[in-house]
């Protein structure tokens, strides 16, 4: 019996423009978080993109493409499977 993790992915960013390419391949996107649960990766998720809105409302980060290019990662995030096929 294969036991079954969960991955919080983020999709990569692309330099030195820094912009998030979320059109990427799964195996390119960047394993951001490891979980037991669907659930517990949910959770990290909904925060992960809670903190993404957050930093872009903050007016005192520079460089803004910085700030933008995180909070886009951030909020592109997605949960799968360990044993998801299209990581192979």
């Amino acid at each position: 019996m294969a036991l079954v993790g969960w991955y919080l992915i983020l999709p990569p960013v692309l330099y030195p423009s820094r912009r998030v390419n979320p059109d990427a391949p799964i195996t390119k996107w960047d394993h951001y978080q490891v979980f037991d649960t669907a659930k517990e990766c949910e959770d990290a998720n909904m925060f992960l993109r809670k903190k993404a809105e957050a930093l872009r409302r903050d007016e005192k980060v520079n460089p803004k493409s910085v700030v933008e290019s995180a909070a886009a990662q951030g909020s592109l995030g997605r949960c799968i499977s360990s044993d998801d096929p299209r990581l192979k």
